[in-house]
């Protein structure tokens, strides 16, 4: 059994993923779930290196900014994602066992190469490229109108943003605040994290 981050995987990936033994991350990456305002705010002001309480709402302001700064980039690659294809010809044992000769043989790759080349073709249809972009700006821009911060955390990258969000903290770098985390945070108080942490443990069990 493995643990995987979610990234920019589409739910069709994650879907095969957990159906081959793994656990995929309901939010993009481990570190964005120390991203999440109640869970950094239980970590800041039990350092105590502010002068003033950290609020969830100035978490909140943080993620969105920052989210908004990058949602062109965060766009494209969920869009690269969801149009990768991977291609290669390839003859099955059976067509294989009914061709006699190098000219059979040489028919029955180009064949199986035009067939590539349609898939390709469809995947990659203007149209297609246009409705999926559509489909994720909007999302994007959902999650930030609605400030639906746990669909930012699902699908914008976690790692730049908990360094952007150390800044906050009182911490020096957020090494320092992943550090923190490891002595002040305690999982049993987050629904999100105890719940992830038991999902875990059962499919280790399980296996």
């Amino acid at each position: 059994h493995g643990v995987v981050d979610r990234d920019f995987k589409p739910d069709s990936v994650v879907q095969d993923l957990e159906a081959s033994n793994c656990t995929a991350l309901e939010l993009h990456e481990a570190e964005s779930y120390l991203c999440i305002p109640e869970v950094l705010v239980n970590i800041t002001n039990s350092m105590g290196l502010l002068k003033e309480l950290l609020t969830i709402t100035e978490v909140e302001n943080k993620i969105i900014a920052n989210f908004q700064s990058c949602l062109l980039k965060v766009v494209a690659k969920r869009v690269f994602e969801k149009t990768n294809l991977a291609l290669n010809i390839s003859i099955t044992k059976s067509e294989l066992a009914n061709i006699s000769n190098e000219q059979e043989l040489k028919a029955a790759l180009c064949s199986k190469a035009s067939e590539q080349v349609g898939l390709a073709s469809d995947r990659f249809s203007d149209e297609l490229v246009k409705d999926i972009f559509d489909e994720e700006f909007a999302n994007a821009n959902e999650a930030i109108n609605s400030r639906n911060i746990l669909k930012i955390l699902k699908i914008g990258e976690g790692k730049q943003l908990l360094s952007t969000l150390a800044t906050l903290t009182g911490a020096r770098n957020m090494n320092d605040l992943l550090r923190a985390a490891t002595k002040h945070l305690k999982i049993e108080n987050f629904l999100l994290l105890s719940d992830l942490r038991a999902k875990i443990l059962n499919e280790f069990e399980d296996n």
